[in-house]
This record gives structure tokens, sequence and C-alpha cells, in this order.
């Protein structure tokens, strides 16, 4: 069973929309070679973004995980407070919540929702449809990414069905170069 970590600080129920962004799986790009982002690293991804601050959800022991959620992908996690690679040494984001400016993060809806547009129970991101999503646009139950079409999904950009996860489909317009 994967195990999570969410870091949200005090979370209360309220309705409204929120002018959060979110980013699932979120990456950076050093030198040309893709990387996860940190269990450390959301809000510093955030700031990349032009965002003030953000908040995650983290995977730990990616180092075991990863193979098993992507087989036959190698990619890595990088650190982007030491900026460095981590060598197993730490978990990976694997959804940021990126908050503007003089705002708090979102709050989760009578659903159990963080986002806006979302429909189902228990999704963290924006315009979902489904329950137990991670990331935004996704169209099914119990997808991590964003833009994904089907059921327990590891990736950004993939239908059920239609080939396994690449590195193209990781690196992403959201992705972070340095």
């Amino acid at each position: 069973m994967l195990a999570f970590v969410l870091a949200l600080g005090s979370v209360s129920l309220a309705a409204g929309e929120c002018s959060s962004s979110f980013f699932g799986l979120p990456t950076v790009s050093v030198g040309g070679q893709l990387y996860f982002i940190s269990d450390r690293s959301a809000s510093i991804f955030c700031r990349y973004k032009g965002f003030d601050w953000g908040v995650g959800m983290f995977l730990a022991n990616p180092i075991e995980q990863l193979p098993i959620l992507l087989p036959g992908l190698d990619i890595h996690v990088y650190d982007l407070f030491d900026s460095v690679p981590c060598n197993g040494t730490c978990g990976m984001t694997q959804f940021v919540e990126c908050v503007p400016h003089d705002q708090t993060n979102c709050r989760i809806d009578e659903t159990f929702n963080i986002g806006n547009n979302n429909v189902g129970l228990n999704n963290w991101g924006n315009s979902n449809q489904g329950s137990y999503n991670i990331g935004s646009n996704n169209m099914g139950n119990s997808n991590r990414g964003s833009n994904n079409t089907g059921t327990g999904l590891f990736c950004n950009n993939l239908q059920q069905g239609q080939g396994s996860c690449t590195l193209d489909m990781l690196r992403t317009a959201e992705t972070v170069y340095m």
C-alpha cells in the first residue's frame, strides 16, 4: 500500500471558489534530465511558477514505489531546496497547490474535494470527474497526475489502454527548467 503524507496545515470545510493553481506530478528538468520534485520542494516549485508559497502531497519511498508505478521508466527525484538529486534519500511531491499572494490554501468542500469544478468525491485539483483523483482534468477514479482518462493511472495525459507513461507525458508545460 502507498503511504501518503499531507502538509496542508489546518484545513476547514468551506464552500466557494479558490484561487490556487494545482500541479499533479510536478517535474523539474535539470541539464535536460527530468525529475520529480522532492517532498520539501513544493514552495520552491511554486516560487518558480510566480506564487508566494505552496503545499504538497507526498509519496513516501519513491525509490521503491516509482518502479512499481512507472515500470521501465527511469526517473528520479530532485531536491530544489539543496539543488541536488535525492538518490533515494527523500520523498517525492506528487501534488502541489500553489497559493497566490495574500491568499490562503483552498478549503475542503462538502464532498471532500479541494479545488474548483470537481464532480465526485475526494478530488484534489480542478475539474476532475470521478473520485480520489490527485491532479486536474482527470476522468475516472484514483488517478494521479493531470489529463488522465481511466482508473488508477500515474502519469499525465494518459488514456487507459493506450500504452504506458513516458517521460514526454511527464514533461509538460508546467515543468520547471533549470
